[in-house]
């Protein structure tokens, strides 16, 4: 179970941002990040940062949503099993209501002890341009059946920029002061041309406080080439890495190169490559890592990126090399351009195929709302069955049927009573997911011929 919900996790983040000199985190920090509060990286993260765990999708790399439908509601599900008891385990869902404008209020439930238990809530705040300004997070503490302040995220937007911003201050919730304690601050300064020149930041190492500058260098053309990041201390400062940016003939970065202090000296440490389609589409990442002892690079992992005609992000492909690791994670639309679900896979060795993980479906227009999702089991009649099935319906039903390898066979509407054919599937196992109001149902079935 450990692993899939890892494999769950890696996946739904693992992504690469381009926009590299304006919502990043410097080398030194980026060490220091891992070992911050979820809050706090889901906070950089929502804001467009590029952070260890949670690293944006860039841009170029198509669309995931395209209409400004207004989402209400996520559901989660893993460990898509075939030999358990249940078909599958609920994970996570979110519900969101805007109580007034340029409010998001999302609460997160974690599915424990078999049922939805309450776990966090997080307020977005935009500006009338729809810049995000301010995200505050709370945690619920179940002992004393409130929640408490958690963390805080605030942004300065640049002028009327829409991505780009002059300073953040990231915060946690201080129990003992009853007050919020700076974790991190960034600061921002552009130059005539309206170029990023220097980014400096502060944060709290536990305790510890350190200050770090990074200076940005363009060529003739505009493209930012050089960042070199700089230790502040004791008003000295030290250079601790450098991040050289290749382009190619399409005007994209195609390599970053990343050096950092060994030693007396900048050693190369990391390097990422970038290929892309004609359409500027990214085609595939590859991330390496630099083997000081040998002097050669190691191909860490790599992801392969699949659009649609409208330039829709419908797959996406990552190898983790290391570990000999391959998920498969696929995008489905509905009719109204809106993100679906998000299907995951893993590489099996031993079926030589790839298995189902877990899925995460979005909701629109009060399909779920803020009522608590009902998650329950059926069985289909007859199973195992070669021709027709009947499901125990007893309402309308949106129903599909998936293959273990998670691909969609059959979508349908189900009415009480009705057959279902299944005589024109394959043999084997297929899950049957069916959604009616805020009720969600998940069902096994075994086609196998009548011999």
């Amino acid at each position: 179970m450990k692993h899939k919900l890892i494999a769950i996790g890696v996946l739904m983040t693992l992504m690469l941002q381009t926009a590299y000199a304006q919502k990043r985190l410097s080398p030194s920090i980026r060490v220091l990040a891992e070992n911050w509060t979820y809050s706090v990286v889901k906070s950089m993260h929502t804001a467009g940062f590029d952070m260890p765990t949670m690293q944006k999708l860039p841009k170029a790399a198509g669309t995931i949503v395209q209409t400004p439908a207004q989402l209400d509601s996520t559901l989660s599900f893993f460990q898509y099993d075939p030999s358990a008891a249940a078909d599958s385990t609920p994970l996570v869902r979110t519900t969101l209501r805007y109580p007034a404008p340029g409010v998001k209020e999302e609460t997160e439930y974690r599915w424990e002890n078999e049922g939805w238990e309450l776990a966090s809530r997080t307020t977005y705040t935009t500006d009338a341009q729809k810049r995000l300004i301010s995200i505050v997070s709370e945690r619920f503490d179940a002992s004393a059946g409130v929640m408490l302040p958690d963390s805080r995220l605030e942004l300065y937007p640049h002028g009327n920029d829409p991505e780009r911003i002059d300073s953040l201050a990231a915060s946690l919730w201080n129990a003992s002061l009853s007050d919020w304690t700076p974790t991190m601050q960034l600061l921002n300064r552009f130059n005539a041309q309206d170029q990023l020149q220097e980014s400096i930041s502060w944060v709290d190492n536990f305790g510890d406080p350190m200050v770090f500058r990074e200076v940005y260098t363009y060529d003739l053309s505009g493209f930012n080439t050089m960042i070199e990041e700089f230790r502040v201390l004791n008003n000295q400062q030290i250079q601790s890495s450098l991040t050289n940016i290749m382009y190619g003939s399409q005007g994209l970065p195609i390599e970053y190169l990343v050096s950092m202090k060994i030693g007396a000296q900048l050693q190369p440490v990391s390097r990422t490559n970038i290929s892309y389609y004609v359409s500027e589409l990214v085609r595939k990442q590859m991330d390496f890592e630099r083997d000081q002892q040998h002097q050669v690079w190691r191909l860490v992992q790599s992801m392969d990126y699949t659009y649609n005609n409208d330039q829709r992000l419908i797959a996406r492909e990552l190898t983790r090399h290391k570990e000999e690791e391959r998920y498969y994670e696929y995008f489905v639309y509905n009719q109204a351009g809106d993100l679906y679900h998000i299907t995951t896979l893993h590489w099996d060795d031993d079926l030589f195929d790839w298995k189902l993980d877990g899925r995460k479906y979005h909701y629109y227009g009060g399909t779920v709302g803020t009522d608590q999702v009902v998650i329950k089991s059926f069985a289909p009649v007859p199973n195992p069955a070669t021709d027709q099935i009947q499901l125990p319906a007893e309402e309308v039903w949106q129903v599909r049927l998936v293959n273990q390898q998670g691909g969609d066979v059959k979508s349908l509407e189900y009415h009480p009573g009705d057959w279902l054919t299944v005589s024109d599937l394959p043999n084997g196992l297929y899950i049957i997911l069916a959604r009616s109001g805020n009720e969600q149902f998940t069902g096994k079935l075994v086609k196998q011929d009548g011999k």
